[in-house]
């Protein structure tokens, strides 16, 4: 493990590969499913299962690829050879899948969707892995991971205002826009992931670990930080993932916001999710705080969204940008304290579990978002809310669904922020754990003069 002494160039190669990760994920969610059943022409509810299985069957990958990781050994490090391995599996995936043509099959779908979040799960995983491994420091961690936020934050504004560019040269139809997001993918991935193989230093090599299994996986719900980091996020992830689903009919539909104004706001979001991702690592609060803070913060945009009266566009508009400041600490403080977890775990064990760890919250994460489309659609079935294009939902309807997307999220957000402050693992007991650490073994000559590089500031 490295020294918080870190340069500017190095925390931006950390960063890079989310920006086009989470230009991926855009389509994957949006987009690709329609394309495939009203381009392509399949059946919607086949396009649905196999997403939704795909999805869940990823799940299971992901320890057996965080183990992979955790006891790989090369002279180029632990972390950054999957990064390489990744990247053809990654593009690949994404010119086939997103590229496919009328006459496909379900098998082509299952396989190629399959492909892409096999090779999203190696480039993530070892991002992740490798940003942990580079700092022992409980708040330059926090920068390290601001940047990683920035980075993601901009590649889903990139895909969200990607449509929106490209109507200005051409017409833009549902083609249009899933081949040039496959193309803006296509190109980023391996510029991405170059720059960080060119910029990073992978000083995870000296670390130790050993042959993980299904029994390591689930030994790592033994301690308390990890259970309670874990079930805030399921539940932070839950309430998000209804807010993604719910958000066209909840304020098209109900609150009257135009689709352009729909998309207005998701870019106020993340914009203002952009601007205030320097600010949370400059906070003197504990990690665990402040990511209970940010949920409370989270709320508020929601209870404005539900006191707010339909047509009034702009202070709906308005609360977002509280929820854009929330979502970027909500999003970058718990990957920040799972590398402290991770030292926790090196500690007790003697093992380093970092990729195993992030595998677990990564999983967690997906369980969460396959749960929202079936959470919110269920509850909308049980209001009686009718999808249909012009359909007279009753006003009883209308408010149960912004009490769902309003109400019920809200009380997620608020449950998942009173279990965080529970969790134990404090910057002292960080500073004691790392002291032990570096008690038990002496670091090697390379860490040590790695601990003397110039600390730079981060993104502010």
């Amino acid at each position: 493990m490295a020294s918080a002494g870190l340069t500017r160039l190095t925390m931006i190669g950390l960063a890079a590969p989310a920006v086009a990760m989470a230009a991926l994920t855009m389509p994957l969610s949006t987009f690709l499913p329609e394309y495939y059943a009203n381009y392509i022409g399949m059946n919607l509810s086949v396009v649905g299962a196999i997403f939704m299985a795909v999805r869940l069957f990823d799940i299971g990958i992901d320890p057996f690829l965080g183990g992979l990781m955790d006891r790989t050994r090369t002279r180029w490090g632990r972390y950054k050879p999957w990064l390489v391995i990744g990247t053809p599996v990654v593009m690949i995936g994404v010119a086939l899948l997103f590229l496919a043509q009328p006459g496909v099959g379900p098998l082509y779908l299952l396989a190629w969707l399959f492909v892409v979040y096999m090779g999203y799960s190696i480039v993530v995983l070892a991002q992740l892995a490798l940003t942990s491994a580079q700092t022992t420091d409980y708040h330059q961690r926090s920068k390290v991971f601001s940047w990683w936020q920035l980075a993601n934050t901009a590649g889903l504004l990139a895909a969200l205002s990607l449509p929106s560019i490209l109507s200005a040269f051409t017409k833009v139809d549902r083609v249009v826009v899933v081949h040039s997001m496959a193309a803006f993918v296509l190109i980023l991935t391996p510029l991405t992931v170059a720059i960080t193989c060119l910029s990073v230093r992978d000083v995870s090599a000296t670390a130790t670990a050993e042959k993980s299994s299904l029994r390591d996986y689930f030994a790592l719900f033994g301690l308390k930080s990890v259970r309670l980091l874990l079930l805030t996020d399921l539940i932070y992830g839950l309430a998000i993932g209804i807010l993604s689903v719910l958000g066209v009919i909840a304020l098209v539909s109900v609150k009257h916001l135009t689709l352009a104004q729909f998309s207005l706001q998701l870019s106020i979001m993340f914009i203002t999710a952009v601007i205030s991702t320097p600010f949370w690592p400059k906070v003197k609060m504990e990690k665990h705080k402040i990511l209970a803070l940010s949920g409370a913060i989270y709320t508020i945009s929601l209870f404005i969204v539900w006191a707010t009266p339909p047509g009034t566009t702009l202070v709906l508009l308005f609360s977002y940008v509280f929820a854009g400041f929330a979502y970027s600490a909500m999003t970058m403080m718990p990957r920040s304290m799972l590398a402290d977890i991770a030292d926790e775990r090196l500690l007790d064990e003697g093992v380093d579990r970092t990729a195993l760890l992030f595998a677990l919250f990564t999983g967690i994460y997906k369980i969460g978002q396959a749960l929202a489309i079936g959470f919110g659609f269920i509850a909308l079935d049980l209001i009686n809310y009718i999808p249909a294009k012009g359909a007279d939902n009753s006003a009883a309807t209308l408010k149960g669904v912004i009490v769902i997307y309003c109400g019920v999220t809200s009380a997620m957000i608020l449950v998942g922020s009173a279990i965080i402050l529970f969790y134990p693992l404090t910057a002292a007991r960080a500073g004691e754990i790392r002291a032990a650490l570096a008690a038990r073994k002496p670091a090697p000559a390379s860490e040590k003069s790695y601990a003397t590089a110039e600390v730079a500031e981060g993104p502010a």
